[in-house]
């Protein structure tokens, strides 16, 4: 299946679970056809590198194994074409296009001294996953984190970058620079996608340092229009609430909210919850089963159960409770049980809107007040006080929700924005029904501008629920009526508290394919999957919605009129998480539809684990190391000095005297393969 890492305004990373593929045979065609293939690979691969080599190869000497052109991964192009320029001479143009292209190479190489040879020592940086750093030395700390997530097989990250429509402007001694970045790459699967980017540097004598980055994945306006992303959540059922609050605690943190009837987490813009109801019997729970079920937030409950019933499908619905708004269960051709649920926004909370500066941040002055201003005017839904602070031609990043994050040219998008953006919180005639706290404010007085940027944390106050943490980063101009906002960037940060970092994909078992594709994407209007040889998979806001075909092997996994889906969590340490489930009592499944082996289970790009939870869920738990693990190429018969390039094994297996073979820690990518021994290799 293909699995996307999101990481907070949204960095994906698309990969191809190769687990899937053989499944859809039966076990010994898939066996015999994967040694065939393996030792086909073997006998036609050459030796393009000494054993032990180490560090990154030539591109010329990259395998050809990969989904994209590896020679290019790491390649920058900036397309001088479309760079516009306002107060610009050729040579600080010239210079300036360098400093950009130059820093993406680095950071795409993982090149932390060179990175930080580019910047100021007073440096400011914002990522969704690193957060915010307010020094160079901070930000080479944090950079690890940023590339966590990547695949990087030859120590670059696999994606090149073409970056264009480059507007740079200069006054003075300070430059900015805001562009467009396209995304390719991938090692597993092959993906696009486009980011916004926005810097600020700082005349360094005869060079420019670099003062300021974020970029973020994001959308013009008018390709967003048509794009609404469906909102899922997560359930499982429990027997007992306080038995998963201690179970999770050290996975999820503490829960966001805890009712008589459902326990709740939020995972960046999605919730998952354990729930003591069995929707009339159709969630009962079985002891070593993928027990959940996922709950579509809808805007209407009523229109979209008429619809569905318009078209011939059976529709349960639920009555509201005290603990609950009203809800619908549907059956899908497998006979999967899926819900169907409303979460109405209040849209006349009679609370007002509070904001609050931490007190010693930064001494008060006209730009702390202009930031003020701009919250409190957000806060009100004040939209001519808020378009009366920003300079003309202004420009804004937001994240939408619905329609993911968009980055807004001149003001009269952004006028157009607020409105969207709004939509996501509870309201009522005072404005926006959250409380507000600022921390952090850091500002660099760049002479007529200043770049300031600040910490927030939103709480709802008509519902608990609303809670949110990110980065706001606004350049502001010195006008004769005071500071004027030129640019303000939002960025929503992850803020789990547990091993756990987001939902990644969720699975539904099918055993036609088609049919159940075609009733997610026409009957329910998900969209158009993406399509792995036995998995469907479709994004919604957060994670993904995923069918998977299972054989012979595995049809105990459909049961109909049950709810039969699994959770897959998003880990930074497989290893940890292991360790934590043993020491709990935990059982670890083979489920063949699942995974490979009882245990962690090491596939190419990622390393998964399918354990039970203390109410007997099966639940699975997958790490995205960057780079393949060798352990399962090792062992195929083949004379000793035959070498293979394979996919990024992170040590190199070499022959030793008398034929035998060595896994040795090192970075070489080639290696022979016979009678290798596993050792340690990370």
């Amino acid at each position: 299946m293909l699995h996307g890492t999101q990481r907070g305004p949204q960095r994906r990373i698309w990969r191809l679970d190769l687990r899937h593929c053989g499944k859809s045979l039966p076990d010994s065609i898939g066996q015999y056809l994967a040694v065939f293939l393996f030792l086909a690979a073997t006998l036609t691969s050459g030796c393009t590198a000494s054993p032990g080599q180490t560090g990154s190869r030539r591109a010329d000497e990259r395998s050809t194994e990969y989904t994209t052109d590896s020679a290019r991964w790491g390649d920058v192009t900036i397309d001088a074409n479309s760079v516009v320029v306002s107060g610009v001479s050729d040579t600080d143009r010239s210079a300036l296009l360098q400093v950009i292209k130059r820093q993406h190479q680095i950071w795409l190489a993982q090149d932390t001294r060179g990175l930080r040879d580019l910047m100021a020592a007073d440096a400011m940086r914002v990522d969704p996953r690193s957060g915010f750093s307010e020094s160079a030395d901070a930000i080479v700390q944090a950079l690890p984190v940023e590339w966590e997530p990547y695949e990087r097989p030859y120590g670059t990250i696999a994606q090149s970058f073409e970056i264009r429509n480059i507007e740079l402007v200069v006054r003075g001694d300070v430059a900015t620079a805001a562009y467009w970045i396209d995304v390719h790459g991938g090692a597993r699967w092959e993906f696009n996608s486009q980011r916004v980017g926005f810097d600020v540097y700082r005349r360094a004598e005869d060079t420019w340092e670099l003062l300021f980055h974020t970029d973020a994945q994001a959308r013009r306006p008018g390709a967003a229009a048509e794009l609404d992303l469906p909102h899922m959540e997560f359930v499982y059922p429990a027997a007992d609430l306080e038995r998963v609050a201690t179970f999770y605690q050290p996975l999820l943190g503490e829960p966001d909210e805890h009712s008589a009837e459902r326990l709740s987490y939020d995972l960046e813009d999605t919730r998952v919850h354990f729930d003591t109801t069995t929707l009339g019997g159709f969630a009962e729970p079985t002891d070593g089963f993928p027990n959940g079920y996922a709950e579509f937030v809808v805007s209407d409950l009523d229109v979209e159960v008429r619809r569905l019933r318009s078209v011939g499908i059976s529709v349960d619905q639920i009555e509201a409770t005290a603990e609950r708004r009203a809800a619908a269960l549907v059956q899908d051709p497998a006979g999967n049980v899926l819900v169907l649920g409303e979460r109405a926004l209040v849209d006349d909370a009679v609370v007002e809107p509070s904001l609050t500066l931490v007190p010693g941040m930064a001494p008060r002055d006209e730009i702390q007040r202009a930031i003020e201003g701009y919250w409190k005017a957000w806060l009100a839904m004040d939209a001519q006080s808020l378009m009366a602070q920003l300079s003309s031609g202004g420009r804004g990043v937001f994240d939408t929700r619905s329609r993911g994050t968009i980055a807004y040219e001149g003001n009269e998008e952004i006028r157009q924005a607020l409105d969207l953006v709004w939509t996501n919180y509870d309201t009522g005639p005072a404005g926006v029904a959250v409380e507000v706290n600022i921390d952090r404010l850091a500002i660099r007085d760049l002479s007529g501008f200043a770049l300031a940027s600040h910490e927030y944390r939103m709480r709802g106050l008509a519902d608990s629920r609303t809670h949110e943490t990110g980065v706001v980063t606004q350049l502001l101009e010195k006008e004769p009526a005071g500071w004027a906002i030129r640019w303000s960037l939002f960025t929503t940060l992850d803020e789990g508290d547990g091993l756990v970092l987001s939902l990644d994909y969720t699975g539904y078992p099918v055993m036609r394919l088609g049919r159940t594709e075609r009733f997610y994407t026409d009957t329910l209007r998900l969209g158009s999957p993406y399509q792995d040889v036995a998995y469907r998979g479709w994004w919604t806001r957060s994670s993904v919605f995923g069918i998977y075909r299972v054989g012979s092997s595995s049809r105990e996994l459909i049961r109909p009129k049950r709810t039969n889906g699994y959770a897959s969590f998003w880990v930074e340490s497989v290893n940890q998480v292991y360790e934590y489930l043993q020491r709990n009592g935990s059982a670890f499944p083979h489920i063949p539809a699942i995974n490979d082996r009882a245990g962690i289970d090491e596939q190419p790009g990622y390393i998964q684990l399918v354990s039970t939870d203390s109410e007997g869920n099966v639940v699975v738990f997958t790490e995205y190391p960057g780079t393949y693990r060798a352990s399962r190429f090792i062992g195929v018969g083949a004379p000793c000095g035959l070498r293979q390039t394979l996919p990024n094994p992170t040590g190199v297996c070499q022959c030793r005297r008398g034929g035998g073979c060595e896994l040795e820690r090192g970075e070489g990518y080639e290696w022979p393969t016979t009678s290798c021994q596993r050792v340690a290799h990370r």
